[in-house]
C-alpha cells in the first residue's frame, strides 16, 4: 500500500490562482461557466507515495491543474477579477436549484512544501 503525503502548494507571484466554476441549473439543466482569479492562497494536496516522486505535472503552458489532485485544504484571499453573475447565482442558491463544481489552477512558478514524512 502506498504512503501518503501531503504537501502545501502556494503560488509564487499573486494572481495566478484561477478558478473556474460550472454551475447546472437543476431545474432546467441549463449550465454556465464562472471564472475567478484570485491575488493569493494556497492548497493543501494528498499524493499517494508512487505520484509524489513526479510531483507537480506542469502542463507545457506552467500551469498546475490542482483540482487533478486531492485537495485537502485551501484558502482563497481577494477576488481580483469575476465574470459571475452574482444576482442570478443568489437568485438559483436561494431557490435550491444550483450546482457546482469547481475546478482549480495555478500558473506559473510555485513553492512546494512537504507537510508530513
Amino acid at each position: 500500500m502506498d504512503e501518503v503525503f501531503q504537501y502545501k502548494i502556494t503560488p509564487e507571484n499573486s494572481k495566478s490562482i484561477t478558478r473556474t466554476i460550472y454551475y447546472i441549473n437543476t431545474d432546467t439543466e441549463e449550465s454556465f461557466e464562472v471564472q475567478e482569479v484570485y491575488r493569493d492562497g494556497y492548497f493543501i494536496l494528498e499524493l499517494k507515495e508512487r505520484l509524489a516522486g513526479h510531483f507537480p505535472f506542469m502542463a507545457k503552458n506552467g500551469e498546475i491543474k490542482v483540482s487533478n489532485y486531492k485537495i485537502i485544504d485551501h484558502k482563497l484571499n481577494d477576488v481580483t477579477y469575476s465574470d459571475a453573475d452574482t444576482d442570478m447565482i443568489d437568485e438559483l442558491e436561494d431557490k435550491g436549484i444550483l450546482d457546482e463544481k469547481s475546478r482549480y489552477y495555478i500558473n506559473g512558478p510555485i513553492e512546494i512544501i512537504k507537510i508530513n514524512s
